[in-house]
């Protein structure tokens, strides 16, 4: 009976176990979403009401807060698309990622993304 009480607490001393890391995994997620999503904020802000970035602008020609948004927008974007991959989410993580969040063409460029 004893050892059975071991296994029995082990067992759930690793579900335990477990469970904090997908809670970690899940918070993890969330943060590069939030991260992104603030940085998209951020970069439609300094756009301004009327202005809008299109494929014929490119990063140099805008200005210095324009391509410090871009780049952090696109390390933003590389992280969660790092952080869907750990988690196993592999199969249209790029198309998950653009289908919910609007993605300036500018950082798509520098992703390597043209016309996407």
């Amino acid at each position: 009976m004893q050892k059975f009480g071991l296994q029995r607490k082990s067992s759930s001393q690793y579900r335990a176990i477990e469970l904090e890391v997908v809670k970690e995994q899940a918070s993890a997620l969330g943060r590069a979403g939030r991260k992104l999503r603030l940085s998209l904020e951020c970069y439609q802000k300094n756009q301004g009401p009327g202005s809008t970035l299109d494929a014929s602008n490119t990063l140099e020609a805008s200005n210095t807060s324009d391509i410090t948004n871009i780049l952090e927008i696109t390390n933003n974007v590389w992280e969660l698309m790092l952080q869907r991959e750990l988690l196993g989410f592999t199969e249209s993580n790029l198309q998950w990622v653009l289908s919910n969040y609007v993605i300036p063409q500018p950082a798509l460029d520098r992703l390597g993304l043209h016309n996407c």
